[in-house]
């Protein structure tokens, strides 16, 4: 008995073509496959974000650029595979659609849309990077092989329209306008956001060089620039990008435990006369009536700092300090709503292990948590924590006097909100003195929504020498990610002082000389690190 023959079904379509029409998406998607395992994307191995940032700049419409980058014969490979996939996708449209005019758009669209698929991811893998040039290719080659298909001697059964061919070339062209209008921005914004991921600069400064490369007098060029200027100034989408590629801050994101105070640092008891206060009461009478070699040790318990300040005014030696102690950080806590908790003006005073925090109703009343000031030479602040001040420890003169050779060690400065003040955060303030010493120390969140000033985590100036800066950690904006002002890690100078607070009355015209900086970590900060 003889096989029965497939035969044409009523209309005149041949079977294979309905058998094809039916599977051909199925059939795309498997060439879609193809092409990305043959382009290795299947396989493992990834960029991170961090890199991929950074491989920005290649990825630009530049005239040529794939030319160097990858080899001619690796190239053409890659644009026939791409023409490949291109035809199959204008298969499927003539399948389902035939090849009538009113639906090249549609082909176009699709063969690129298959064709991005493929080069966005290649953007994250080690070696490539993607091909701009391959989607054209692809919306040019499909369109023009469904046109082809409609030269054979068969041709798919379609239902009958019931829009005529005009009105269907007016809704491709609609949607070929708006296809292109998405680009067009899509790209805009893409310059933007790998100019500002690759060069890392702040918004403010991006938006005044896009505004001074102004060269064109076009008035829609000039409108989208000042429109993108304008944005990245107000809404600081820099500060956003850089952070999204990199380790990324969040609230409530612990700071890091080998940098600052920490209880592994409590030390041991130095030798002296021990005193113990367990009042704020007894505390102030040990404070003026202590002598050198005092230890002076604090019970455990919140102290409230509300009457006046703590006033230092009794001096130490160099070899017989007088030191003010917790047995272990965070046992004793002084809280404070005064704008100033503590003041020391006598020379050799150490504190260590005591955790100040400022607990004003607003901001702005909380000023210093400790200031070193004239005579108080000498002094020495090791595994403390400072927070909540506009100004953590300020060290100045008075009087002419300045308090030179300080140290501060494994001390934690920061804020547990941003501040809302109308003057710059200076978590450390040096002003005048010499030869101070700030090492493994650490500095963070001093966020400030308010002032629009430039913030620094340390500012040394007014004619200060001497000062070194080492294996300290600086947090700019590490638990408020998006919120700052401007914030500036370390600095020599700051933004300059005025004459009568300097050491030398302004007369050598320096704020700092033979300062040093070393193996210092500085991040998140939305204008300079140093």
């Amino acid at each position: 008995m003889s096989q029965p023959k497939l035969s044409d079904p009523p209309g005149g379509e041949p079977v294979w073509i309905t058998s094809c029409r039916r599977g051909a998406p199925v059939l795309l998607a498997l060439v879609l496959i193809a092409a990305m395992t043959a382009t290795g994307l299947l396989s493992g191995g990834w960029r991170t974000r961090l890199e991929a940032a950074e491989s920005i700049e290649a990825v630009m419409l530049l005239p040529g650029w794939r030319t160097w980058f990858e080899p001619m014969p690796v190239l053409l490979t890659h644009w026939l595979l791409t023409a490949l996939m291109a035809a199959c996708a204008g298969a499927m449209v003539w399948l389902r659609r035939g090849a009538a005019p009113g639906h090249g758009m549609l082909t176009a669209g699709l063969a690129l849309a298959l064709s991005l698929a493929v080069e966005l991811p290649r953007w994250f893998k080690p070696g490539q990077l993607p091909d701009f040039h391959a989607p054209l290719i692809a919306a040019l080659v499909a369109p023009v092989v469904r046109r082809a298909l409609g030269f054979l001697p068969v041709q798919p059964r379609l239902a009958v329209s019931p829009r005529g061919p005009w009105e269907t070339r007016w809704r491709g062209l609609r949607h070929l306008l708006l296809a292109a209008a998405v680009v067009f921005l899509g790209l805009r914004a893409a310059g933007l956001i790998a100019m500002i991921v690759y060069h890392d600069d702040p918004p403010r400064r991006l938006a005044s060089a896009m505004n001074a490369s102004s060269d064109t007098n076009d008035g829609f060029s000039l409108a989208v620039r000042a429109f993108i200027a304008g944005t990245a100034d107000r809404v600081r989408v820099a500060n956003w990008i850089r952070t999204s590629g990199r380790l990324s801050p969040s609230p409530g994101m612990p700071m890091p435990e080998w940098a600052g105070a920490g209880a592994a640092h409590d030390g041991v008891l130095p030798d002296g006369r021990i005193r113990g206060a367990g009042t704020i009461q007894a505390l102030r009478q040990l404070l003026d009536s202590a002598a050198p070699g005092d230890v002076l040790m604090i019970q455990p318990g919140t102290y409230k700092i509300d009457a006046t300040p703590l006033s230092i005014q009794r001096p130490g030696q160099t070899h017989a300090p007088i030191v003010v102690r917790a047995a272990r950080l965070g046992l004793v806590v002084f809280e404070t709503s005064l704008p100033e908790a503590i003041r020391v003006a006598a020379p050799h005073w150490r504190f260590e292990n005591v955790l100040i925090r400022g607990t004003c109703a607003t901001d702005p009343l909380c000023g210093t948590g400790m200031h070193i000031t004239g005579a108080a030479g000498g002094t020495v602040i090791r595994n403390t924590r400072i927070e909540d001040f506009t100004t953590h420890i300020r060290v100045d003169g008075e009087n002419g006097v300045f308090p030179d050779g300080g140290r501060i060690e494994r001390v934690t400065l920061l804020n547990t909100h941003p501040r809302a003040i109308d003057t710059p955060a200076l978590p450390l303030s040096v002003n005048g003195a010499d030869n101070w010493v700030i090492e493994d120390s650490l500095i963070a969140d001093f966020v400030t929504v308010k002032g629009g000033q430039v913030s620094y985590g340390a500012v040394v100036d007014g004619a200060s020498r001497g000062t070194r800066f080492s294996r300290n950690v600086v947090l700019c904006a590490w638990r408020f990610p998006g919120q700052a002002q401007d914030g500036v890690g370390l600095s020599f100078g700051g933004a300059g002082s005025a004459a009568r607070t300097r050491r030398d009355g302004g007369a050598s015209g320096h704020e700092v000389a033979d300062g040093t900086m070393t193996d210092n970590l500085i991040a998140f900060c939305s204008d300079d690190g140093i």
